[in-house]
């Protein structure tokens, strides 16, 4: 659940963090965050999840709590990125993201 939490420190403590690279956060955990990381937005950071779907409702959490960021008018100038990877067991996106989110940071 590291990814959520970091997700979380990230929108309680946006100048703090020039970025946040959440993987796999267990977004089902906590449902209300999507209401909150619109500070990440407003704070210029840059967001950048990851996330490896093993259910039909993985991907239903993913794209209810990623909509809000989407449309959310903070986010419009500083557009978050989400990586979906359907199938790929969790040690796997592990390595995946860390190399995506070290090309997204250097953009």
């Amino acid at each position: 659940m590291s990814g959520l939490y970091v997700l979380e420190l990230g929108g309680r403590r946006p100048s703090v963090f020039e970025g946040i690279y959440a993987f796999s956060p267990t977004f089902s955990h906590d449902m209300s965050i999507q209401k909150r990381l619109t500070y990440l937005c407003e704070n210029n950071q840059k967001i950048y999840v990851n996330i490896g779907l093993e259910s039909g409702r993985d991907k239903n959490v993913f794209d209810y709590v990623t909509a809000s960021w989407k449309t959310d008018p903070a986010c419009k100038t500083h557009q978050p990125v989400f990586r979906i990877h359907p199938g790929i067991i969790h040690g796997l996106i592990m390595v995946t993201g860390q190399i995506e989110a070290a090309f997204f940071y250097m953009q």
